[in-house]
């Protein structure tokens, strides 16, 4: 199984926004559907390693998040896009990649090689110092979308 999950719990104080989440799967692709509230950004963001459960057990690529040996390997697998994602609006494209490849432990003499590959094949070779500041509204959709009250 690439993730096993038995009981997952996650509170935020006296909130419980994951309760007793049990859930196996393997290769492939699946989603998480529910109204907002429903706790499906919490449980994603613990099966990125990105937040720790509350309670209950996780195993991801059969490994224990809980350590950080472990953790780490799982992240060097692991893709994870949050739907805002933090990031330096002054970055330019090429910085932007710099940073994700060295977040990723690129070694460090690859990283202009790859930031390079990686420009020419999104199609943003023409743009490599442009700033990425318009970035967020230009990419942003469906409930990725700040909410409006």
């Amino acid at each position: 199984m690439n993730i096993e999950i038995a009981g997952l719990t996650r509170r935020f104080g006296r909130n419980q926004a994951v309760a007793g989440v049990d859930l196996e799967a393997g290769p492939g692709v699946f989603g998480l559907l529910g109204p907002n509230g429903a706790g499906k950004t919490s449980l994603l963001r613990m099966m990125a390693t990105v937040l720790p459960p509350s309670s209950g057990r996780l195993r991801l690529l059969d490994r224990d998040p809980g350590r950080y040996g472990p953790r780490r390997e799982i992240r060097r697998r692991l893709g994870y896009l949050p739907q805002n994602l933090g990031y330096y609006p002054s970055f330019t494209v090429v910085e932007f990649v710099e940073y994700f490849a060295l977040l990723k432990e690129m070694p460090a003499a690859r990283v202009p090689a790859a930031v390079a590959a990686a420009v020419e094949r999104a199609d943003l070779g023409t743009k490599p110092k442009r700033s990425c500041a318009p970035c967020p509204a230009a990419c942003s959709a469906g409930s990725a979308s700040p909410r409006r009250s």
